[in-house]
C-alpha cells in the first residue's frame, strides 16, 4: 500500500499522508484490539489482547489468568509496517476485568525502537 500512495502523492505532501495513514492504522489497532501470541515461560501459549502498548510495557487482557511475577514470551505484531516485536516480560500487576500489566524485560533486536515509533505515531 505504501508503494501505491508514494507513487501518487506529491513529495511535499508525503509526510502528511504518511502520518494520516499511521494514525488510521493505530486507531484500527485500538478499535479492534489486536490479539497477540503470548507464551508463559515454561508454560502453554495463550492469546491476549493488547489494551495499551508502551515502550516499557503492555497492558494485556487475557481470559487465561496470569499471576504477578510470571515471566512471559511475547510476539506483538504492530500495524502500519512497524513489524513484529518479540521479547520477554514479567507480569507486574493485575487490574480489573482480566487485565494484566507486563513490564518488558527484554526486547529482541530493534524492537524498542519500533515500539517507540509506533507509540509516537498513535494519536493521543
Amino acid at each position: 500500500m505504501e508503494t501505491v500512495w508514494r507513487s501518487i502523492i506529491k513529495e511535499r505532501e508525503r509526510a502528511v499522508w504518511q502520518g494520516l495513514i499511521q494514525a488510521a492504522a493505530a486507531l484500527l489497532h485500538r478499535e479492534r484490539g489486536n490479539r497477540h501470541g503470548v507464551e508463559a515461560v515454561g508454560g502453554a501459549a495463550l492469546s491476549a489482547q493488547t489494551v495499551n502498548v508502551s515502550v516499557h510495557g503492555l497492558l494485556l487482557e487475557s481470559r487465561t489468568p496470569l499471576r504477578v511475577g510470571q515471566d512471559l514470551r511475547f510476539t506483538l505484531e504492530l500495524p502500519a509496517g512497524h513489524g513484529p516485536v518479540r521479547g520477554t516480560g514479567t507480569v507486574v500487576r493485575q487490574a480489573p476485568r482480566g487485565e494484566f500489566g507486563v513490564e518488558l524485560t527484554d526486547v529482541e533486536e530493534d524492537g524498542r525502537v519500533r515500539l517507540r515509533r509506533f507509540v509516537e505515531a498513535e494519536p493521543s
